[in-house]
């Protein structure tokens, strides 16, 4: 069940947690569902992955292009399955000292709870914008679905220090591999952009 706050676009996200629970109970226990669905996730991301190689190529040089002060390819930590750490792939969609801005930038968070969003966050790129608008600055997680740490369809992973603020919640989603698609993704895109 989703609930909203005041604002249409505000979720809750322990209510997106407790759909992504209602799902995933329903296969946990069916091995043939779960080998099924690796095996889509591996053939799906291995042709989406040849068919994207030149767009990544040149999507890689416009960030560059734009901005040269860091790679185009974005790595950071997530909890997955089982609590297991990995690192997500992204397209670089911010300026090189994003993290370190975070702290001076606290004041402005639009935000509940540990999730941090700017509606204009002045740490994004020129491209970068043009990236998350079109959700593009999330195909190479890619490369995440064919190595195993996510899948296509389940919950997001989170960063550690978000994760550790739901702990007792995630204890009950970690058995599920994440995905590209979860819910929190969907919902927290359309609340700031």
């Amino acid at each position: 069940m989703l609930v909203t706050n005041v604002k249409e676009t505000d979720v809750v996200v322990s209510d997106i947690a407790d759909t992504n629970d209602s799902i995933d109970f329903q296969y946990k226990n069916k091995p043939f569902y779960s080998f099924l669905k690796r095996v889509f996730d591996i053939f799906v991301s291995f042709i989406c992955l040849i068919i994207l190689l030149i767009p990544f190529a040149v999507i890689s040089l416009i960030i560059l292009i734009d901005d040269k002060s860091a790679p185009p390819i974005f790595v950071q930590t997530r909890v997955g399955k089982n609590g297991k750490l990995f690192k997500i792939y992204k397209f670089r969609t911010m300026c090189a000292n994003a993290e370190k801005m975070l702290d001076d930038l606290q004041d402005m968070n639009e935000a509940d709870g540990p999730v941090f969003k700017i509606k204009n966050d002045p740490r994004i790129t020129r491209v970068g914008a043009v990236l998350r608008a079109s959700n593009i600055d999330e195909l190479p997680q890619l490369f995440d679905i064919f190595l195993g740490h996510m899948s296509f369809v389940g919950p997001r992973p989170e960063r550690p220090e978000i994760a550790e603020k739901y702990r007792e919640r995630a204890s009950r989603t970690s058995p599920t591999t994440s995905s590209m698609t979860g819910a929190t993704r969907r919902f927290m895109a359309r609340s700031v952009m």
